[in-house]
This record gives structure tokens, C-alpha cells and sequence, in this order.
């Protein structure tokens, strides 16, 4: 099964945290949001793709480092366009 991780907001609501941090690497009870993602996928889960914008370097290291999902890749947007496009840019 694959899964797709919708992370190429901006996070403006969010500044200034999200000035130098990207929304999905923000902290929540000591963990980043994406991590909290990651361990709520079901173990069916064998390949996972984050759609990811700014600032996407980050989101790739980190999710370098997870062992969650077999397969992990990130789509980078070279600018954001929506959910709809997102998704869109994960057919293969």
C-alpha cells in the first residue's frame, strides 16, 4: 500500500515558528508532526511519498532518517499549487 503526506504548505498561521522550521518538522509533545504521521500509518503502508515545498531539504534529511516506511521519497512542488496537485504529482 502506498501513502501520501501532504506537507508543501507554507505554515503561515504558524509563524514565526515556521520561519526557519517547516510545519511538518515542528515539535508536538517532543516529536516532530511528521513523525507523529509516519507511526499512524498502518503497517500495510510499504511506500510513502511527501509532497513537500519549503523548505524541502529539510523534510528530505529528516525523513532519511526514519524507518517507518520501506520506501520513502519526497515529491518536491516548485511552488505550491493545492492538494489537488499534490496528489496529482503522485501518479506514477
Amino acid at each position: 500500500m502506498d501513502a501520501i503526506i501532504l506537507a508543501a504548505g507554507l505554515g503561515t498561521r504558524l509563524r514565526p515558528h515556521t520561519l526557519t522550521t517547516p510545519k511538518p518538522l515542528l515539535p508536538v509533545r517532543g516529536r516532530p508532526i511528521l513523525d507523529w504521521t509516519l507511526a499512524a500509518l498502518p503497517a500495510s503502508v510499504e511506500r510513502g511519498t511527501a509532497v513537500v515545498y519549503y523548505p524541502a531539504e529539510q523534510i528530505d534529511a529528516h525523513l532519511a532518517t526514519r524507518r517507518d516506511v520501506h520506501e520513502r521519497t519526497a515529491l518536491r512542488q516548485q511552488e505550491p499549487r493545492g492538494t489537488g496537485d499534490g496528489v496529482r504529482g503522485c501518479r506514477g
